[in-house]
């Protein structure tokens, strides 16, 4: 988004207002910044919208260790947490795995370490992980192939240190949920989406 059209930055600045007054109706905001490639829509969002917004706001995610985007519009050698920081349009950040840090921000303890600090926030216990709440969601809209899909998440990180990959450096050591949890989320999201059969797909690594 360095360079767009007149047309595409009107379209996404009144996407942005609007989006900033639907903002106001919480006490927290929280953006997740997936990749690099999140960096400059999360700031240009935030620099022309973050003094329209009461309500806190949270970043966390893999992008918020790229290059950051200076006051000017230049890209930045520090990172993008540190500078949405320095220019005030953020609270607070979390870098790593963010369950235990998010709570404690709910829970108003922001004090804690895990917050705000260039610590990694790695996650030791996997079964601490709850079964998400699907409540808000409209499973019945969540459609692959014709077919009612959901997400189940019995893993994180990988077993091997690949040099070209990052994953490792993304979620930090390998983890995976207990199986009889699993199992239950699995029944639970087969309940919920009133699926009697279902074919179950599994991402892994056949070595």
């Amino acid at each position: 988004v360095d360079q767009i059209s007149k047309d595409a930055r009107k379209m996404l600045n009144d996407y942005f207002d609007n989006l900033a007054g639907r903002c106001n109706r919480f006490d927290l905001i929280a953006i997740s910044v997936f990749s690099i490639h999140s960096v400059a829509l999360t700031h240009d969002f935030l620099a022309r919208c973050r003094s329209m917004i009461s309500a806190k706001v949270v970043v966390g995610g893999p992008g918020i260790k790229s290059n950051g985007i200076g006051e000017t519009g230049e890209r930045s050698y520090d990172p993008l947490y540190k500078t949405l920081s320095d220019q005030q349009l953020i609270d607070y950040w979390i870098l790593g795995e963010g369950e235990e840090a998010f709570r404690k921000i709910l829970l108003g303890n922001v004090d804690s370490p895990e917050i705000n600090n260039q610590q990694f926030n790695s996650l030791e216990n996997f079964d601490l992980v709850p079964i998400p709440n699907f409540d808000k969601f409209k499973l019945e809209k969540y459609m692959m192939a014709g077919k009612r899909v959901a997400p189940i998440e019995g893993s994180r990180g990988c077993v091997k240190k690949c040099t070209f990959c990052d994953i490792n450096l993304t979620w930090g050591n390998f983890k995976y949920k207990n199986g009889s949890l699993l199992a239950k989320e699995i029944l639970l999201l087969l309940y919920l989406m009133k699926i009697i059969s279902s074919h179950l797909h599994f991402l892994a690594n056949s070595n």
